[in-house]
């Protein structure tokens, strides 16, 4: 008797999804600091659920976390978020490393742009028009 169930990454998405899905944001981010105060590190999955609570497809959450930090000129967290999909082995598509290579040209990165390009190749997700137009607008 006596143990003791720990919430983990799953109880806590669910919940902070149903907090802010009701309205009940600032719950949800009470929750959050109580879950770090756990050791639990915040991920690109809880992240996206409180971003966007609605039930979009995840790659759509994603891409649309990642511009709007971009957008926000919170590139380095957009760039953890990137990483932190990489990490739990979310293959980043075309879509999502275009929003990091506008958010390094709006920042005038040029360099880390083009670092992005060549991730994008060595991975087989091939630049298109729009990734090449934000290269050369910036330029």
């Amino acid at each position: 008797m006596g143990s003791v169930l720990q919430p983990n990454a799953v109880t806590y998405g669910a919940v902070i999804k149903g907090l802010v899905r009701t309205g009940r944001t600032n719950r949800a981010l009470g929750l959050l600091e109580e879950w770090e105060g756990y050791g639990f590190r915040l991920n690109v999955i809880i992240t996206t659920k409180i971003v966007f609570p609605y039930d979009l497809d995840e790659d759509i959450s994603r891409c649309l976390l990642l511009s709007s930090l971009c957008k926000e000129g919170l590139l380095s967290e957009a760039e953890c978020v990137f990483d932190d999909m990489i990490q739990s082995g979310i293959e980043p598509d075309i879509a999502i490393c275009n929003s990091l290579i506008d958010g390094c040209c709006l920042e005038d990165r040029l360099k880390d742009a083009r670092k992005l390009l060549d991730f994008m190749v060595q991975r087989g997700c091939y630049p298109n028009a729009i990734n090449y137009n934000t290269m050369g607008i910036a330029s």
